[in-house]
């Protein structure tokens, strides 16, 4: 189901960021501190849980379930090769995320009082990769590693995982954080850089480093070292994502841009990352980065629906989408817009809430929009897109209205629903759909 309005996640989100400010989780500071001197750290971490609203207002969004307990550390799904020289493989997505200038702030502000920020906006952005099924790996100053992903999970659902963290992140900094800041009259443009990419299995070797006992479990790859270079190369809220990750959901490049920087007065692309290394041979690995168009994204997501994005002047619509199987008679579960990987040759079938009765006979219009490779090649036209109106003309058809989609191709497609009548345009809700 994607949430209509959802006012209370900006408020939720809000709050957060003010119980950080307030020092509500630190010590001396607050009922929380008194409460959990006394428990162990699993149990401090279920009161922060219930204390820190982030997660109870975003996961139902993306239909997560139960808010999860913060943690930090070794990632818990390799706990087994600590303290050995074991090592095992396994695709991960990594997150690194870091605050914009940090560094000058500490010279134009009392140091208690940038520590106050950037603790508060960390321990909310610790919440939001709880959201997404993330794992903090390590705070290091002003910035924080994520990983997410592990053995049980599917490598495309840990990229989706990743994308919808950073996007959402990266609309709490700007729609949340800088507002705040400056009722408080801080003077100084906060920001976030992001990077994000995705390590297959076989290029991602999990083992114990350092000693017995003085040790940490983590990931050596490429394309983990790659995902803190892409965080630098970001500009002030933007996220850089890696060519991996765009290949392994086959993500459309309408939602990517290539980076841009002015040299000379003049646009220059920067398509590879940089430094471009070279193989072996000393050829250029020519390694592709990419700028997600965050907004651009969010329209197809859960979040278009809420006050943290313009949506336009046209109301959104309630959505339900249920899966079945390849003959439409086993329901498989609910899926909530682009939340996780759907296999091919499933069915989904969609229902919409109207808020009211419109005047009859009005008409429900079903667009749908393929993106990838798949869809392409089989109509290089417009890759397979179709649409279907439904003339609504009782309220029996009103209240009874369903709209089938098969999952043919590869990568994240569209359904955008309108609800048309005499007057035009009544509401309007994109709906995104991973296929694996």
């Amino acid at each position: 189901m994607q949430q209509l309005g959802t006012p209370l996640l900006k408020d939720s989100l809000l709050r957060s960021f003010e119980n950080g400010l307030e020092g509500q989780f630190l010590e001396s500071r607050s009922r929380y501190s008194s409460k959990a001197a006394s428990m162990s750290a699993n149990s401090r971490g279920g009161l922060i849980v219930e204390a820190d609203e982030a997660q109870l207002a975003l996961r139902p969004l993306f239909g997560k379930g139960l808010a999860l307990k913060p943690t930090i550390g070794d990632h818990p799904d390799f706990l087994h090769l600590r303290g050995t020289d074991d090592v095992c493989y396994c695709a991960i997505t990594t997150l690194f995320m870091d605050i914009e200038s940090s560094t000058r702030l500490s010279l134009l502000f009392p140091l208690e009082e940038v520590r106050r920020i950037k603790n508060a906006f960390i321990q909310t952005a610790i919440q939001i990769v709880r959201c997404f099924d993330g794992h903090v790996h390590r705070i290091m100053g002003d910035a924080v590693m994520a990983y997410f992903g592990g053995p049980m999970v599917k490598p495309e659902d840990a990229a989706i995982n990743g994308v919808n963290c950073a996007a959402t992140l990266q609309v709490f900094a700007e729609q949340i954080v800088g507002p705040k800041l400056s009722t408080m009259g801080f003077n100084h443009e906060f920001g976030i850089r992001i990077g994000l990419d995705h390590g297959p299995e076989k290029a991602v070797l999990w083992s114990s480093y350092g000693y017995p006992g003085v040790e940490e479990v983590t990931a050596t790859s490429f394309f983990v070292d790659v995902a803190a270079k892409l965080q630098h190369a970001a500009s002030r809220n933007r996220s850089m994502v890696g060519g991996s990750l765009v290949d392994t959901l086959d993500f459309p490049e309408s939602l990517v841009a290539i980076k841009r920087v002015k040299r000379d007065g003049s646009p220059v692309e920067i398509p590879f990352v940089q430094p471009n290394h070279t193989d072996q041979h000393g050829t250029a690995i020519n390694y592709r980065q990419w700028r997600l168009s965050t907004y651009e994204y969010l329209k197809c997501t859960p979040l278009s629906s809420t006050k943290l994005i313009e949506s336009g002047s046209i109301p959104a619509l309630r959505v339900f989408a249920e899966v079945y199987d390849e003959d439409r008679v086993e329901r498989q579960g609910s899926y909530f817009a682009a939340s996780r990987i759907v296999p091919k040759n499933r069915w989904i079938k969609f229902t919409v809430a109207i808020p009211y009765l419109p005047q009859l006979p009005y008409t429900i219009r079903c667009s749908a929009k393929n993106h990838g490779t798949e869809a392409w090649n089989k109509n290089p036209v417009d890759g397979d897109a179709h649409s279907r109106d439904y003339e609504i003309r009782t309220q029996e058809q009103h209240e009874r209205f369903s709209h089938w989609e098969k999952t043919k191709y590869r990568g994240l497609h569209y359904l955008t629903i309108e609800v048309r009548t005499s007057h035009g345009v009544q509401f309007r809700t994109t709906f995104g759909v991973y296929v694996e």
